[in-house]
């Protein structure tokens, strides 16, 4: 009772961040990636999962899609039941950046950092997607306070060293840009940790990487297949087009909050940042000019949704900056950059509508509707969809469809012979985050008009 009473503020931001995303799981489904993610989940075999689930399915290390496989059999595989690993990571986030920035950088900061979460729309869909984003964030998150406890703590060495081992392997199977912030992280620390402590961060690696030697055959089948070339290198304004988007693509948003910020150092002061700091902004300025520099050298690895492992080591010492204020003003500010954000998300950015991502339980539902209404058997039916199975996750009666490859000129015409020959008196076409054109809805209008 004494703990609740001592961290309420951080519990009472940690209950509101998870209301947040139940309500959201309530009422969105899931996306493509997430279905996709559970799809590879249904190979029962361990050797075929491992090779078509991960290796071959996939462009991800193999934590994440493991776990999930795991995840299903014990859980089922309902939207809630895939869902519940990120908000469990996200628990594990949330106090992983208050246990670190309350010791390490200032409470006021770390709970700044949890509220600012709360309610942006990029961090509430970025942290309820069944993603390897939240594992990774998690355990770059131990390697960055293992490291730390190394240098500080006089005691325990050895089994901080194995948490440091833990979090480096554990980034290094969630998410290949993890692994390169955790590279990262271990280059920074070899100038931050002291010469007395190199030989824990040298083992606490080498153990690391001991570790990952099994997963180095499919990380070297995946990275051969060619990076992500259909993506765009980033440009130099991709900085301030992040910006934009992480404050719910709202410069008015953002100005409130910055001025809120700056208002609060004018008038209370300026906090300098100690060595920590300085070490935890170096990861992230290495990280990040390292992925936009081999996003154009090799493939496009800087993407919005990375930002997720970057941004604590960014925001800790940022939003420690201001030195420590009262209790009522300090609780003012937090419901500030907690609450405003929210409410835009809510009532502004459309937070609970289907407009974020492409959508398949809305269409789920309308085609559940259509059958129970007309009949199944009097609607002849086109699903122009990644895999089909994504669609028939949330139908109650799953559809086929022959058509592989959507973006092909024999798509067309296939699909104007099927709706030519169709004999029911109902014709349904459905399409989300696959290659659509106008002249599809045009040629079954012919004979369905």
């Amino acid at each position: 009772m004494q703990k609740l009473k001592k961290h309420w503020v951080f519990v009472t931001l940690l209950i509101i961040g998870l209301i947040v995303r139940l309500i959201f799981m309530s009422e969105q489904g899931m996306s493509n990636d997430e279905l996709s993610a559970w799809y590879r989940t249904r190979f029962s075999d361990w050797d075929i999962f491992w090779n078509q689930g991960v290796k071959v399915g996939d462009m991800h290390p193999a934590f994440y899609q493991v776990l999930l496989w795991v995840w299903v059999r014990i859980f089922g595989d309902s939207d809630w039941a895939i869902r519940s690993t990120s908000l469990l990571f996200y628990i594990l986030n949330s106090y992983l950046l208050y246990r670190i920035g309350s010791k390490y950088f200032t409470q006021l900061g770390a709970l700044l950092v949890q509220g600012l979460y709360i309610g942006l729309t990029f961090t509430v869909l970025n942290t309820v997607f069944a993603r390897p984003y939240n594992s990774g964030t998690f355990f770059l998150l131990i390697a960055f306070w293992a490291i730390l406890e190394l240098k500080f703590n006089i005691q325990k060495k050895w089994q901080w060293t194995l948490v440091l081992a833990l979090g480096l392997f554990g980034a290094m199977t969630s998410h290949y840009f993890a692994f390169l912030v955790a590279l990262v992280l271990c280059f920074c620390a070899l100038f931050y940790i002291g010469k007395y402590n190199l030989k824990y961060l040298i083992a606490g690696g080498l153990i690391a990487v001991i570790c990952f030697l099994p997963h180095l055959p499919i990380t070297l089948f995946q990275v051969g297949r060619g990076g992500l070339g259909w993506l765009a290198a980033p440009e130099l304004s991709w900085p301030i087009d992040f910006i934009y988007l992480f404050f719910n693509e709202s410069w008015l948003l953002f100005s409130i909050l910055t001025l809120a910020f700056l208002t609060s150092i004018i008038y209370f002061g300026f906090k300098k940042w100690n060595g920590v700091g300085f070490f935890s902004m170096s990861i992230f300025l290495v990280s990040f000019v390292g992925a936009f520099v081999l996003s154009h050298l090799f493939t496009p690895i800087l993407r919005e949704v990375v930002m997720l492992f970057l941004l604590p080591f960014a925001l800790l010492p940022i939003l420690s900056s201001i030195k420590f204020i009262v209790k009522k003003r300090h609780l003012i500010l937090i419901a500030c950059v907690t609450l405003l954000p929210l409410a835009d998300s809510l009532l502004r950015n459309q937070l609970l509508a289907p407009v974020h991502y492409g959508i398949f339980k809305e269409i789920g539902e309308q085609i559940n509707n259509a059958d129970a209404k007309l009949g199944r058997s009097n609607i002849s039916y086109a699903s122009n969809y990644n895999n089909v199975d994504y669609i028939n996750f949330y139908l109650d009666k799953p559809l086929t469809e022959s058509i592989k490859d959507w973006e092909h000129q024999e798509s067309l015409f296939e699909l104007r012979n099927r709706a030519a020959t169709a004999k029911t008196p109902y014709f349904c076409y459905s399409f989300s985050n696959k290659f659509h054109t106008p002249m599809f809805l045009e040629v079954i209008r012919k004979y369905y008009p």
